[in-house]
């Protein structure tokens, strides 16, 4: 690898730490097309493999205290489960650029709505009735394109949690996923021996930046922490419009 394209990829792993540090969403969004124009996209995910466990265990070991836990969470994650390993092992063919489409414009109509009913929030006995529909949704798109992040943050937004209880659900919500997605990636031979050690050294800048991210929304405000998502909304949807053209 040129020094360049190291240092390249030293900078997206840095800076998709410090926006995970800072929003618990991120990390892959920033890091994995960045890595995958110099080492294509099965050799950017594996890299990716083991930082995305480490980086939200850690999240939500450190945001414990603020865990938006509880039975929708429980029922969420399972659902999300089972939608991961539909996604993964389904024999159908998503048509990725169609898919990326339809997420940019659901979260376009989201972000549209809470511009007109800025309030808007999705309470908890509504919460508990559609949490499995979007665990089973988030979890298949994640086991058959890894691009569950729009719908987990959407979700979560709208929720309107407060930081800490933010950065616990969609880092759980990542976390769990990964875990499970892992072991598939051993077996179809994505995850190799060499790239398993580059994906432990992936670990040294975003555990690092990550740190920092985290230390610098402590100076956030819940109103400037909300901006911050609804801007990486905006991103998502940017870069889905993108890849679907």
């Amino acid at each position: 690898m040129q020094t360049e394209t190291f240092l390249i990829i030293g900078f997206a792993l840095a800076a998709g730490g410090l926006v995970k540090g800072a929003t618990g969403t991120g990390l892959p969004m920033v890091a994995i097309p960045v890595m995958a124009a110099f080492i294509g996209v099965p050799h950017a995910v594996a890299v990716m493999a083991i930082p995305t466990i480490a980086t939200n265990l850690w999240l939500v070991w450190s945001h414990r205290s603020a865990a938006a836990a509880g039975p929708s969470l429980v029922l969420f994650l399972t659902a999300g489960v089972v939608g991961v390993g539909l996604g993964t092992w389904s024999l159908v063919e998503f048509d990725d650029r169609v898919l990326s489409l339809i997420m940019a414009g659901l979260i376009c109509g989201y972000v549209g709505l809470i511009a007109v009913k800025p309030d808007m929030r999705i309470e908890e006995g509504l919460n508990r009735r559609i949490a499995p529909g979007v665990g089973l949704v988030s979890g298949t798109l994640q086991g058959a394109t890894g691009m569950s992040g729009p719908v987990v943050v959407t979700y979560a937004h709208a929720r309107r949690l407060e930081r800490g209880s933010h950065v616990f659900l969609v880092s759980a919500i990542y976390g769990t996923f990964a875990l499970i997605q892992a072991p598939a990636l051993f077996g179809v031979g994505i995850l190799t021996p060499t790239r398993l050690v580059e994906s432990a050294l992936a670990l040294i800048p975003i555990m690092v930046f990550m740190w920092l991210g985290t230390r610098l929304a402590r100076s956030f405000s819940q109103r400037t922490f909300n901006r911050i998502i609804v801007g990486v909304l905006v991103l998502m949807a940017v870069k889905l419009a993108y890849a679907s053209l």
